[in-house]
């Protein structure tokens, strides 16, 4: 690795461990073995250091559902949905101080809030054309009142942004199924608008 790639590789294992607040910079180019020096002209402080797992995070996520918003709708279906769904969790767990923090981040880095804010839209507008290619495969409902599709959209933003603090304090199951137990609880909120079809593909009720 580039020395840039090692110390965010570093950073990213010790937020995740001791959380971002407890971490220093110090500590990070001692995991790395640099200088504090070295590492400060890469990343001047701790808030660089985050900024840059942010950015890191997010353009791996837009890889995943820009990938899943250009299929056609003939190849698009509640099961690849799902498969995207849990790839972009094991994403999210992989940088997951990011969500346990998320708060305090978002007060303590403010160009991250106003970052965040904006890709909260335009990932409004990716998951309705997910939703509205689903649609027209024959896989989901119409909308069954204006608006229904926005109000799926902001449950989905909910789960995704905060299942990981539920599970940090809440669950109880093995930890090599975390990630699959929370994307199935997601996918159950797809399924009152899946037509039988779609709900065959999503091959609902199965737990394995």
């Amino acid at each position: 690795m580039k020395t840039r790639e090692l110390i965010l590789h570093h950073a990213l294992q010790l937020f995740n461990e001791r959380g971002s607040d407890a971490t220093t910079v110090r500590d990070v180019a001692q995991a790395v073995g640099i200088s504090h020096g070295n590492l400060c002209y890469h990343f001047p402080n701790t808030d660089a250091l985050i900024a840059a797992l942010y950015h890191q995070l997010v353009e791996e996520l837009n890889a995943e559902v820009e990938a899943a918003a250009a299929r056609p709708a003939e190849a698009f279906s509640p099961s690849v949905a799902l498969a995207s769904l849990s790839a972009s969790f094991r994403m999210l767990y992989t940088y997951r101080f990011l969500l346990l923090d998320f708060v305090r981040i978002m007060r303590r880095i403010p160009a991250l809030r106003v970052h965040y804010r904006e890709l909260t839209r335009l990932r409004r507008s990716q998951f309705l054309g997910i939703l509205a290619q689903l649609v027209e495969g024959g896989w989901m409902h119409p909308p069954i009142y204006p608006g229904q599709f926005e109000d799926w959209v902001e449950q989905a933003t909910l789960i995704g942004d905060f299942w990981i603090a539920s599970g940090e304090i809440l669950y109880e199951g093995a930890e090599a199924d975390k990630i699959s137990h929370y994307a199935r609880l997601f996918a159950t909120t797809l399924v009152p608008m899946l037509t039988q079809r779609g709900q065959e593909d999503m091959n609902v009720g199965r737990r394995d």
